[in-house]
């Protein structure tokens, strides 16, 4: 921006309320002001190393033996694959972190986040109460 009386053009900016932040980042390089920018607002989290892989999803698998046969087609044919996404398939009545007991009877132990006296902590979501998954237990 060339902010010289002579042009008259000046930078506005128009908030609905608080005090804005700006950070004037000098560089003198783009790869210095990225750097300046890092450690501003915090080194990016890295991607987990299976997201960088190759992914298989499908919709209308319909139990866990046909996720297994898929899986091992993959294998049988020397394809890498990290991740296989099922969808819905494997959900009971279509409620959130359930699994159907017919097609997909798998058991899960501690997966659920739970209060002090090991009873599962639940929250509202759609289509109404559920447990929630405890992302950093070993066993999910």
């Amino acid at each position: 921006i060339n902010n010289t009386a002579a042009d008259g053009q000046y930078p506005e900016y128009n908030t609905l309320g608080g005090v804005p932040d700006f950070y004037f980042l000098a560089g003198p390089s783009p790869v210095r002001v990225a750097q300046q920018n890092s450690e501003t607002v915090g080194k990016a989290a890295l991607m987990p190393y299976w997201a960088l892989g190759f992914h298989q999803c499908c919709y209308g698998m319909r139990d866990v033996y046909v996720v297994i046969e898929v899986a091992a087609n993959y294998s049988a044919a020397g394809i890498p694959i990290e991740t296989m996404w099922t969808y819905v398939d494997y959900v009971y009545l279509r409620r959130v972190f359930t699994l159907d007991p017919n097609r997909f009877p798998l058991r899960i132990d501690n997966a659920f986040m739970e209060w002090s006296n090991d009873s599962i902590y639940q929250g509202v979501v759609w289509p109404g109460v559920t447990g929630f998954p405890d992302w950093f237990a070993l066993s999910t």
